[in-house]
């Protein structure tokens, strides 16, 4: 005879972790809103985010990785599957756009200028300069090169390439 001992205690641990489930999708509720998404500016929503971007977040408030006196205490003692369910749930809920006030024009125009500023420089950086170059160089070597890159070069031709192997498969 089987045991029913055995399938009641699963039974049991199954609905005690649906229940657990329950209470911190509850638990995110009180901050995030019942859907997700937050009514209050300084608490993100995460309603629609990406699975594994709230399983990374959830992972590192949970290993104190990124600081938060909010989160410490839900996360702490969390495991992987709750972390990876709460992700799957909140995932498939619809984002919604939070209402709020008219952008600050003021706010606006200096944002504007700072984004334009960090691309340009971005752009005239050495840095940014030099990879253009380097890659404007490999670019026009492979074109004018007659020579074949290997694995369909020949053996006479890889012997005559004086480095190999040749630039233009570094």
């Amino acid at each position: 005879m089987r045991s029913w001992k055995g399938r009641w205690a699963l039974l049991t641990a199954f609905f005690i972790s649906i229940a657990c489930g329950q209470d911190r999708v509850q638990l995110c509720a009180a901050c995030h809103g019942d859907d997700g998404n937050s009514t209050n500016p300084q608490i993100p929503s995460i309603a629609g985010q990406p699975k594994l971007f709230l399983e990374n977040q959830l992972i590192l408030f949970r290993e104190e990785l990124r600081k938060s006196e909010q989160m410490a205490p839900v996360v702490k003692g969390m495991k992987d599957p709750e972390i990876i369910k709460l992700a799957e749930h909140f995932s498939k809920l619809p984002a919604k756009v939070m209402e709020s006030a008219p952008a600050d024009p003021a706010l606006v125009k200096q944002g504007t200028a700072k984004a334009s500023n960090c691309a340009a420089a971005s752009a005239t950086s050495p840095i940014s300069a030099a990879r253009t170059r380097s890659r404007a160089s490999q670019v026009s070597a492979r074109r004018t090169s007659t020579r074949r890159c290997a694995p369909t070069a020949t053996a006479s031709e890889r012997a005559a390439t004086p480095s190999w192997p040749p630039p233009c498969m570094a």
